[in-house]
C-alpha cells in the first residue's frame, strides 16, 4: 500500500467499510502499522468484518491481543473491539480460561478508559467466557462508570450468565437501588437499576429473586414515584413496572407473604403502574408480555383482539408476541393466530402492518404457507402492492416474501427498479432467494423525488439546535456541511413545532437514545424521505459515532426522515452507515438520564 499518514488511515478505514473476507489480509497488516490512527482504523475494521460473520485467523488475533495493550487508548479500544466482535461459531465449545483472547479482554477490564472496560465485558459475553472469567467481572460490579455497569449487568444476568453470576448480580441490584433512591448514585445509574430488572422475569420464581423483585414493587407503592426529586420520577416508575411484570409472570403455586407475590395481584396492578409517568402504552406492553408468558387459549385470544386495537403501538407488539404462542396452541387458535396477523398485515398504519409482517415472516417459513397461515402469507403478498412510497414497509414485506418463499417473484422483481436504493436492495435479495441465485443490481427506473427542503439553507441558517426536555436543556451543533439535507429538515420541522411534544420512544442504555417520530411507534416520519449523507475521515469534523454524536435513523440507503438519535458511547458500526448530523455542546449529562416516556418540550434553532 503506497499511501502514508492520514491517507493510509482514511484507505484502512475504507477497506474495513467493505465488511468482506478479502479485508482481513490488508486490515491485519496494517495492524503493524506505526501510526496510531492506521492501526485503530484497522482495529475497528476487523470488528466490521466480526459483526458480518467473518472470523478472524490466528495471524490477526494474535496482533490484537499485542494491540490490546498499547499505549495508545484508541489503540487499545480498536484492538478490544475487534476481539469482543469477533465471530465465533456457536456451535464451537466454549473457550477455556487460558484462551489467549479471553485473557486479553479479561485484562482489558481494569483498563483506565470507561469505553474499553465495557466492550471488554460485552466481548466477553459474547464469547461465553462468563464462566472461566466470573471472579474479575463479579469484582469490576464496584466501577463507578453506569456504562460498564450497563454491561456486567447484562453479562452477569443474560443468557451467558451462570447461577454463581446471577446471585451476585442480585445483591449488586439490591445495593444499587438503595444507593440509587438515596441518591448517593448518579441519576443515569437508573440504567442499570432497569438493564437488572430486564434480566429477572425468567428466575422470577426463585425465592431471593422474588424476594427483591416484591421489596422493590411494594417499596415504590408505598413511596410511590410522584413524590421523589424529579429527575428521579420516571425511572422509579419504571422500575415498579419492571418489577410487577417479573412477579405476574406465571407460577405453580402462589409463595406466601406480600400479596404481590401473587401473580394475579401483580399483574392487576402492571395495568396502572406507569401512575402517570411511564405512558400507557408502555405498560400495556408491558402486560402483553406477561400474558405471552402465560400462554394458553386465553392468551391467543387476548392478543388476537388487541391486533385490532386503536393505539398503534400496542396492535404492533399484540401481533409481534402471536407467533410465538404457536407451538403449544391448539387447532382453533392457530385458526385465530393466522386471522390476527392477516388482519394486522392489512391495517393502513404502517407501523402494524410491518410489525405482523415481520412476526409473520419467520412462522411461514418454519410452518408452511398452508392452512390456517395461507390467509396470512396472501395478505403479505397483496400489502406490497398498496405499500406506495412506504420503502421501510415495503422493505419489510419484501423480507417476509423472501423469508417464508411466497408466490410473489413478479412483484418482487418489479421493485428491484425502484427509485430507493433500500427497495431496490431488498428486492434484489427477495428475488435471490425466491430463484435461489443473485440477479444482481439493477438501476432505478426514475430518479427519487426531490424533498421539500432547500439544503442550502443548513449552509446560511443557524447551526444550533437547542432542545428543552424533561429532564434538562440539550445544545447540538449542527453540521450543515457535512449533511445540509438532514440539517435543513431539521431547521426546516422545528420552524414548524414538529418536534415539540414528541416522545423519546427508544432508548438502549449505553447505547442510543432515539426520538423525533410522530407516532412513536419507530415507524413515523415527516412525510418525506432524504438522501443518505454519511461522511469519512475526510471530513471535518470526522462523523465519528462516539458519546454525544446526534445522527439520523433509517431504514436503509436514502430513508432518513425526522427520527435522530444521541449516542451514550462509542458505537462503531455505525460510522459511515447512518448520517451524521453533529455532536451535543452541552446537556450530555440530560441525554444519558433520558428514559422512554422523557420528551422534547421544545426545540428551536439559532
Amino acid at each position: 500500500m503506497s499511501a502514508t499518514g492520514d491517507d493510509r488511515a482514511t484507505v484502512i478505514e475504507a477497506i474495513g467499510r467493505i465488511a468482506d473476507r478479502s479485508a482481513l489480509a490488508p486490515l491485519t497488516s496494517a495492524l503493524g502499522s506505526d501510526d496510531p490512527a492506521v492501526v485503530a482504523a484497522a482495529g475497528i475494521g476487523l470488528g466490521r468484518l466480526g459483526r458480518a460473520r467473518h472470523p478472524l485467523d490466528e495471524t490477526a488475533e494474535l496482533a490484537l491481543i499485542g494491540r490490546s495493550r498499547d499505549d495508545a487508548a484508541p489503540v487499545r479500544y480498536a484492538a478490544t473491539y475487534a476481539l469482543a466482535r469477533a465471530f465465533v461459531d456457536p456451535a464451537s465449545p466454549p473457550p477455556a480460561a487460558t484462551d489467549p483472547a479471553v485473557r486479553a479482554l479479561r485484562d482489558r477490564l481494569t483498563d483506565s478508559d470507561p469505553l474499553i472496560r465495557a466492550v471488554a465485558v460485552s466481548g466477553l459475553g459474547a464469547r461465553r467466557a462468563v464462566p472461566v472469567t466470573t471472579p474479575p467481572l463479579v469484582e469490576r460490579l464496584d466501577d463507578s462508570d453506569w456504562r460498564v455497569a450497563v454491561e456486567l449487568v447484562r453479562v452477569l444476568g443474560g443468557a451467558s450468565g451462570t447461577p454463581e453470576t446471577r446471585k451476585a448480580l442480585l445483591a449488586y441490584l439490591a445495593r444499587v437501588q438503595s444507593e440509587w433512591n438515596a441518591g448517593r448514585h448518579p441519576v443515569p445509574f437508573a440504567h442499570v437499576l432497569l438493564e437488572g430488572l430486564r434480566q429477572l422475569p425468567e428466575s422470577a420464581a426463585e425465592p431471593k429473586t422474588r424476594a427483591f423483585l416484591v421489596a422493590t414493587a411494594r417499596g415504590y407503592a408505598d413511596d410511590p414515584p410522584s413524590r421523589r426529586p424529579a429527575q428521579l420520577q420516571l425511572a422509579s416508575a419504571w422500575a415498579s413496572c419492571l418489577a410487577l411484570a417479573a412477579l405476574a409472570r406465571p407460577l405453580s403455586t402462589v409463595p406466601p407473604g406480600d400479596a404481590l407475590n401473587d401473580p394475579d395481584v401483580s399483574l392487576s396492578q402492571l395495568a396502572t403502574c406507569g401512575a402517570g409517568l411511564v405512558p400507557d402504552h408502555e405498560a400495556q406492553k408491558l402486560t402483553l408480555e406477561v400474558v405471552a408468558a402465560r400462554g394458553g387459549s386465553d392468551a391467543v385470544r387476548r392478543l388476537a383482539q388487541l391486533t385490532d386495537h386503536g393505539d398503534v403501538r400496542i396492535a404492533a407488539r399484540a401481533a409481534e408476541l402471536l407467533p410465538g404462542l404457536w407451538d403449544k396452541a391448539t387447532a382453533a387458535d392457530r385458526a385465530a393466530i393466522g386471522e390476527a396477523l392477516t388482519r394486522a398485515v392489512t391495517r393502513a398504519e404502517s407501523g402494524v402492518a410491518g410489525a405482523a409482517a415481520e412476526a409473520g415472516g419467520p412462522l411461514l417459513a418454519a410452518h408452511g404457507k398452508v392452512g390456517p397461515l395461507a390467509p396470512l402469507a396472501d395478505a403479505i403478498v397483496d400489502r406490497l402492492q398498496s405499500a406506495g412510497d412506504d420503502a421501510e414497509l415495503a422493505t419489510t414485506l419484501l423480507g417476509a416474501i423472501g423469508k417464508a418463499k411466497l408466490d410473489a417473484l413478479p412483484a418482487c422483481q418489479a421493485l428491484r427498479t425502484d427509485p430507493a436504493p433500500s427497495l431496490r436492495a431488498a428486492a434484489r435479495t427477495c428475488v435471490k432467494e425466491l430463484l435461489g441465485e443473485d440477479p444482481g443490481p439493477a438501476a432505478p427506473s426514475t430518479s427519487p423525488p426531490t424533498p421539500p427542503v432547500d439544503p442550502l439553507a443548513a449552509l446560511s441558517g443557524p447551526r444550533t439546535w437547542k432542545l428543552t426536555t424533561t429532564q434538562g436543556d440539550v445544545t447540538i451543533a449542527l453540521a450543515g456541511e457535512l449533511a445540509p439535507w438532514h440539517v435543513a429538515a431539521i431547521q426546516e420541522l422545528t420552524y414548524k413545532g414538529f418536534y415539540d411534544g414528541l416522545v423519546f420512544h427508544r432508548v438502549v442504555p449505553d447505547f442510543v437514545v432515539q426520538g423525533g417520530d410522530p407516532t412513536a411507534t419507530g415507524w413515523g416520519g415527516p412525510g418525506f424521505t432524504l438522501p443518505s449523507e454519511t461522511g469519512s475521515r475526510l471530513d471535518a469534523p470526522a462523523p465519528e459515532y462516539a458519546a454525544g454524536a446526534i445522527g439520523i435513523a433509517d431504514a436503509g440507503k436514502d430513508t432518513g426522515g425526522s427520527q435522530w438519535f444521541a449516542m451514550h458511547g462509542r458505537a462503531p458500526h455505525l460510522d459511515g452507515r447512518y448520517t451524521w448530523i453533529g455532536a451535543i455542546t452541552e446537556g450530555a449529562d440530560v441525554i444519558d438520564r433520558l428514559q422512554i416516556g422523557d420528551r422534547v418540550v421544545r426545540a428551536r434553532v439559532q
